[in-house]
């Protein structure tokens, strides 16, 4: 193997304080997981008001979530299984497995994109009867997942791309590609909806259109910038098993965690239209849309500081990895806490956001202040799942994010509405899923710093 001369950027990564690199690395991060939110629902905020059909429509788009989260999770085994494998190999000094890394992820995200784009329209509706739709929310789902079909393509491969960005030593570009994306969206959205009245098609065509400019952006990054330490070229496109095996992994881990939000989605809404009414479905919308306003910034952190942790470690500076994931649970834990107190003292300043259906607002508020009732607690539990990606233990990353959705939230999800809970059965499944896992990747976490820092010590 070829070992490169590492760049200044990279050197700055084993050399330059914790704190300054976090910075440095998460704040672009934070700001574009900040701007990918907005991304992600901005559609759920126009639909929602759309005049006379605005719950309904609101519906049928959360109905589509569980289908877009397991579309999402292939985008995430490809990125983050690469964007960690990469970050190793730099921290190895190894600039020819990265650029084979970086091809063989392209590769595997153009072919996985189109058989699921002919696979998903082969069976588009009993896809969409199976996520919780009925008669009245059917006509909405369609319309709009039909378009997001379209340009899967162009979100799977470009978003895998700009998840191998960052360690390439480029985290503010990273964050422009998201802005780019988004920028596009916000503006088209109203455009598309109200102005030549498209209604839920118009949300989903500027959806497409912020992932095709996204998409040309990063494959310009990777073939001409030349800010790009590591470049696409077609000789690293040709499949080897090895290198697929790697990356698939690691990204295995977040993928399965798609897999399994995706199930928790469908089995919610299929719960809510059970014991509660199609009105629930467009609740649980809302909330899982407030939960990414507090989440995702958390997911931002860990882009930012994956590539500081997974490089020293790497390097075999484990106290240096330590500092920086200790420093990134407490950020994510304060973060988190202002959010929860928000929600809870102050849920009709998001949900109006959403919709103003005077029907839907009690259940929404209900279902912040119960399901998101241990959001202070899930800072640390995000960072610690991601952490074992960065380091590269994938077996133990993929055992804790499975913990809380499929262990815990769906054995309760089925359990507590048919004991007399209802509705609020649903609601409560939040709060003890996510109570529970932090209690177990605490205890988890505590054991994985005790080995490193006897390694660190021979």
């Amino acid at each position: 193997m070829t070992a490169m001369s590492e760049s200044k950027q990279q050197q700055l990564l084993g050399t330059q304080s914790i704190s300054s690199l976090l910075f440095e690395y998460c704040t672009p991060a934070i700001v574009g997981m900040i701007v990918q939110t907005m991304y992600n629902i901005i559609d759920r905020m126009f639909v929602g008001h759309i005049p006379h059909d605005g719950a309904l429509a609101l519906t049928g788009v959360g109905i589509c979530l569980p289908i877009m989260t397991l579309l999402l999770g292939f985008s995430l085994l490809l990125g983050i299984g690469t964007r960690s494998r990469v970050s190793l190999s730099l921290g190895n000094n190894n600039l020819l497995r990265a650029e084979q890394l970086l091809g063989n992820m392209t590769t595997m995200a153009i072919i996985i994109s189109i058989v699921l784009t002919i696979l998903s329209f082969i069976f588009i509706k009993p896809l969409i009867y199976l996520f919780g739709a009925n008669d009245l929310t059917y006509p909405y789902a369609r319309q709009f997942l039909s378009v997001i079909l379209l340009g899967m393509t162009f979100n799977v491969v470009g978003y895998s791309l700009n998840k191998v960005i960052s360690p390439d030593g480029s985290p503010k570009v990273a964050m422009y590609t998201q802005f780019l994306g988004a920028a596009v969206n916000i503006v088209l959205n109203p455009l598309f909806i109200f102005v030549f009245d498209l209604g839920v098609t118009g949300a989903a065509l500027g959806t497409v259109c912020g992932q095709f400019v996204a998409f040309v952006w990063c494959v310009f990054y990777f073939t001409k910038n030349k800010r790009s330490t590591m470049k696409l070229r077609w000789k690293n496109m040709k499949l080897n098993k090895a290198i697929c095996l790697s990356i698939l992994s690691i990204g295995l881990s977040p993928f399965a965690m798609q897999v399994a939000a995706s199930l928790v989605q469908a089995i919610c809404n299929h719960t809510l239209k059970i014991y509660g009414s199609e009105l629930a479905i467009g609740a649980m919308t809302i909330v899982q849309s407030v939960s990414m306003i507090f989440t995702q910034p958390v997911y931002g952190i860990n882009q930012g500081s994956q590539p500081i942790i997974g490089y020293n470690y790497g390097a075999k500076k484990y106290q240096r990895s330590l500092q920086a994931v200790n420093k990134t649970i407490v950020a994510a834990t304060i973060f988190m806490s202002v959010g929860w107190l928000l929600i809870e003292f102050c849920p009709l300043i998001f949900i109006k956001i959403f919709n103003s259906d005077a029907q839907m607002i009690p259940l929404a508020k209900t279902g912040l202040r119960l399901f998101l009732g241990a959001l202070f607690l899930d800072g640390f539990q995000i960072i610690a799942s991601y952490f074992y990606q960065a380091i590269g233990k994938a077996k133990l990353a993929f055992i804790l994010s499975m913990l809380r959705q499929i262990f815990i939230f769906i054995p309760c999800v089925l359990i507590l509405p048919r004991i007399g809970f209802g509705v609020n059965g649903v609601w409560m499944t939040g709060v003890i899923s996510d109570s529970c896992a932090f209690v177990i990747s605490l205890i988890v976490f505590i054991k994985t710093v005790k080995k490193i820092k006897a390694k660190e010590k021979y």
